[in-house]
């Protein structure tokens, strides 16, 4: 599955757990391969390693994790806090 299939797949998954479906899954993708939202445009054509674990993340996200407590991180006022 290329990385713009599984962004709108996740997209999909998290519109009944997130108020903003489409950046959630950028976020959880990021964190994913490591790399920057702005990253992922350049990306999109690109196979998807270890889809399993993507989805993984974005089942935790459906079951109504908070994301930062997913990804690790929070930003605050242009800061981020780990």
């Amino acid at each position: 599955m290329k990385i713009v299939q599984a962004l709108h797949e996740a997209s999909r998954r998290l519109a009944y757990a997130a108020d903003r479906p489409r950046l959630e899954a950028e976020v959880l993708m990021a964190h994913h391969l490591g790399c920057d939202r702005m990253r992922l445009f350049l990306r999109e054509g690109e196979e998807l390693n270890d889809e399993a674990r993507f989805f993984e993340l974005v089942s935790r996200r459906e079951r109504h994790e908070p994301i930062e407590y997913i990804v690790e991180k929070v930003g605050f006022y242009s800061e981020e806090f780990y």
